[in-house]
């Protein structure tokens, strides 16, 4: 039997073309259920991308299911049908990045890195309390990822599926690195991401 779940994404008012060219061309092919919401723009990359957390409190408090996050510059290539079969015992399911894939060598940090930009929420009290924490501490870090990441650290109660790497693949590098190609390429990604947001950050 398929999980209920919903695709929730936001997008910035000047990222009206980014959406359009990537994830809305994708949910209309798939015949994807979704939610889209449409924000002014709140003045930083940053302010603009510590919104997340507060968007999927809103979706989980208004949807009636679990809930599925993209970014508005990913493509989905296919059904993602891992999301119809994730274990009820898993509250969130996210994909944790390792540097060693991407990029060919160790993370300067010595460790693996959570990515938000895919993740399925279960809608139950407990994700919310995450999501809340998930809130509380994004003052505290320059991206809103290692908020989550932190947050999930401090609530061991989270049971967290990791998701294949092509469930959020990165299919380039920043600044070139690789001559732009990952080390090792996934050749078959179900959701891609491009990375546009890089341009609006260096801005």
């Amino acid at each position: 039997m398929k999980n209920q779940w919903i695709l929730c994404a936001y997008y910035t008012s000047n990222y009206k073309s980014v959406y359009e060219k990537y994830l809305e061309p994708s949910l209309v092919k798939l015949n994807i259920p979704s939610y889209i919401e449409i924000v002014e723009e709140f003045g930083s990359w940053k302010v603009n991308t510590d919104y997340k957390p507060l968007f999927v409190l809103n979706c989980l408090n208004s949807m009636g299911c679990d809930i599925v996050l993209t970014d508005v510059d990913s493509r989905i290539n296919k059904y993602p049908i891992l999301f119809d079969k994730i274990p009820e015992q898993y509250d969130i399911a996210a994909h944790t990045f390792r540097w060693d894939l991407h990029y060919g060598r160790p993370s300067d940090k010595g460790k693996t890195e959570l990515l938000s930009g895919t993740l399925y929420l279960r809608n139950n009290d407990k994700v919310k309390r995450l999501v809340k924490k998930w809130i509380e501490l994004i003052p505290d870090y320059n991206w809103e990822q290692n908020a989550l990441q932190e947050a999930i650290k401090q609530m061991p109660d989270i049971n967290v599926l990791n998701l294949p790497r092509k469930y959020c693949y990165i299919s380039t590098t920043p600044r070139g690195i690789n001559g732009g190609v990952p080390a090792v390429v996934v050749k078959d990604p179900v959701i891609s991401h491009f990375q546009e947001s890089r341009k609006q950050k260096r801005r």
